[in-house]
């Protein structure tokens, strides 16, 4: 696929990029482009990349910024189809399917809609809040900030785990399975933030209201200067201590 320079949708259309035999075709050809524009109507313009059935590369986090004319209800979609892809969203809410195979994606800094696929997955939703679904498999819900903190996860089921890269969350816990009941509490989280019994933060799983359950992450469990900030809703789904992987801690 040649570079373009620049890329207008008229009203109401679909742009579709397909990937090419190298599997960095899109990667090439949209980090080319110098803009994107949409219409300035209230109809749906989208931008649709597909991946190809073996294993491919797409990296859009060079990409330029999207023209002031494409509006909130404009659309990105990202194929991965089959393979074990590494898909990385730009900075523009993006609906993302990693399609078969086990695949490595990354969400924009916006609120992304993301779904693995068929085997497991490692996601990372970026900032924004995102919907999360693993699909198949045991997949990974990597967290490198907690900026990034306040998805909700569909489908959390057993063999699933949460990632959280301590160093950047600001995590100081001993790496590894996150299996020590002294920072792992169920409850509703203490609105003084005095949830744990010790300085080195707690996580909390509250349960209290049906079909939204969540997972929260104070700080410093034993004083009120952090208040617990919730990581994911995960629906029904029951989490315990070894759900919780920490790596690269502080």
């Amino acid at each position: 696929m040649d570079s373009i320079e620049q890329l207008e949708l008229q009203t109401g259309t679909t742009a579709t990029f397909n990937i090419g035999a190298d599997h960095t075709d899109i990667h090439n050809a949209i980090n080319s482009l110098s803009a994107v524009y949409g219409s300035s109507t209230d109809f749906v313009e989208t931008l649709l990349l597909e991946g190809s059935a073996d294993s491919d590369f797409i990296d859009l986090t060079n990409a330029p910024a999207f023209d002031s004319s494409w509006g909130a209800e404009d659309v990105v979609k990202i194929f991965g189809h089959g393979g074990g892809d590494q898909i990385s969203a730009w900075d523009n809410p993006t609906y993302i399917d990693g399609g078969a195979g086990a695949d490595i994606i990354f969400g924009s800094s916006l609120a992304d809609t993301i779904l693995g696929g068929t085997e497991g997955d490692d996601i990372t939703g970026g900032a924004g809040m995102d919907i999360l679904t693993g699909g198949e498999g045991n997949d990974t819900f990597v967290y490198d900030q907690m900026s990034e903190f306040g998805d909700t996860i569909t489908d959390f089921s057993a063999g699933d785990k949460f990632d959280i890269q301590g160093n950047g969350a600001g995590i100081q816990i001993a790496q590894g399975v996150y299996n020590v009941d002294w920072f792992f509490v169920e409850g509703q989280p203490d609105p003084d933030g005095m949830n744990g019994t010790h300085e080195l933060g707690t996580f909390i799983f509250d349960e209290s209201e049906a079909g939204h359950h969540r997972l929260y992450f104070d700080m410093d469990g034993v004083a009120n200067d952090f208040d617990a900030v919730c990581i994911a809703d995960v629906g029904d789904a029951d989490l315990h201590a070894t759900d919780i992987v920490i790596t690269d801690p502080l």
